[in-house]
């Protein structure tokens, strides 16, 4: 393994730490915590790896070692349901990867396992009959000996509330069922800590977990919430994020006002600035026909629920507001809060206008993609309707006019493995 080459750095971050040694950042934070790799914490809270310790952990060969230590993930899987407990351990056991699987039906069992079996991780089914597995998480939690372990949370309820119980009781992160074995391997490389091996024959996409890295918070729970967005969308027929992040980078850059964090941030709002639609109701997000007054206010909500499920988000606190604020408008309009002008959050504004663009030029199931031209003409009406902050969208028509060629993204095709 090659040393750390810039001389002009004296800190690395987790995810420079993560990249530099080929593990997953939830692995050298692992790492951290046991001391096998000595980290300072910043007046806010983050891990700051000193380089000449990084070089000595590599020259010392610590992290084999360390690998050695931690190569064997070990899984308490709690659910009664037999037919559930092994759809899971075929997963765990075709993987490829060193799990060791436990398995316990109910939370007396579960409890008498913790100590004997010393989990890495817990697959807890919140459908368990006569069981608080509210209870369960928090008291994990609130035992020192056991705060290391990772709980992922299996529901059927993803309700804004229900998420967010679950999340407050201690879980890292949760699943949904049903779930896909890709699924399931990849919240436990980020929770516990593997590092995950693609099959020879079929080669998986990486892109939920790549968009997690370019976040700056490549957490198990920042990873399950972009997956649950792309998943939303793609029922719903809703954006390509790879399309709208590539519009948004070229905006927001050419405006050259951003810190890289605001660029982050607007990043992040690609995938995540519709989560709260995980919290609506089916039969109103999905519903073929005009809604009526009280379906939209209940549509509407997705964007206080959406800035509810990611305000707890280490890294997030710049995102929140665009989640929120994305469907302000200049004139006093817009929801939820009823902003007007630069009461606005920029970042806000700026992402509207590039959001507005990109699902007018995009096909969905109820309309075709429309003409440049056309969507030119809407995004004027928009300004002298006072929808839109008059200033940044006349930077962006001025954008559209001198170089289109730099708004022409293909939409993202997913490789899925299937021809």
């Amino acid at each position: 393994m090659s040393p750390i080459q810039d001389e002009n750095k004296d800190y690395l971050t987790p995810n420079e730490v993560a990249n530099l040694l080929m593990v997953s950042p939830v692995t050298v934070r692992s790492w951290a915590q046991k001391g096998l790799l000595i980290a300072k914490v910043t007046p806010g809270g983050h891990r700051r790896f000193l380089k000449s310790d990084v070089e000595r952990f590599i020259q010392e060969s610590a992290t084999a070692q360390a690998d050695s230590h931690l190569s064997v993930s070990r899984v308490l899987i709690v659910d009664n349901d037999p037919l559930m407990v092994a759809y899971i351990r075929e997963i765990l056991e075709e993987s490829g990867l060193d799990f060791v699987v436990e398995t316990a039906q109910d939370s007396f069992e579960a409890g008498a396992k913790m100590n004997s079996f010393a989990p890495t991780a817990i697959l807890l089914s919140f459908m368990l009959p006569d069981t608080d597995c509210f209870g369960i998480c928090s008291l994990i939690k609130s035992d020192v000996a056991m705060q290391h372990i990772n709980i992922i949370a299996i529901t059927e309820d993803v309700s804004a509330d229900n998420i967010a119980r679950i999340l407050k009781a201690g879980a890292q992160t949760f699943l949904v069922k049903p779930f896909s074995s890709q699924d399931l391997l990849g919240i436990l490389s980020h929770a516990a800590g593997v590092k995950l091996r693609p099959p020879a024959e079929k080669k998986l996409s990486k892109e939920p977990e790549r968009i997690a890295m370019e976040s700056g918070n490549p957490d198990a729970l920042l990873f399950s919430l972009m997956s649950l967005a792309e998943a939303r969308n793609g029922t719903i027929g809703k954006h390509d994020s790879a399309r709208l992040r590539g519009m948004v980078d070229f905006f927001a850059c050419s405006l050259a006002c951003f810190r890289p964090e605001e660029l982050l941030a607007l990043r992040n709002a690609c995938v995540l600035h519709d989560i709260g639609n995980l919290g609506i109701p089916d039969n109103i997000l999905l519903k073929p026909g005009p809604l009526t007054e009280e379906e939209w206010i209940v549509m509407r909500s997705h964007t206080i629920i959406g800035a509810r499920l990611c305000s707890g988000l280490k890294g997030m606190e710049m995102t929140v507001p665009i989640i929120r604020s994305h469907h302000e408008r200049w004139n006093g309009s817009g929801y939820p809060d009823g902003l007007q002008g630069e009461a606005i959050p920029l970042l806000a504004r700026v992402f509207q206008i590039v959001d507005v663009y990109e699902a007018l030029t995009s096909e969905r199931p109820y309309k075709p993609a429309l003409p440049v031209n056309e969507v030119i003409g809407i995004l004027r009406r928009e300004i002298a309707d006072g929808w839109l902050d008059p200033v940044l969208a006349a930077a962006f028509l001025e954008l559209l006019n001198t170089r289109p060629q730099d708004f022409y993204i293909k939409p993202e095709v997913k490789d899925d493995g299937v021809s």
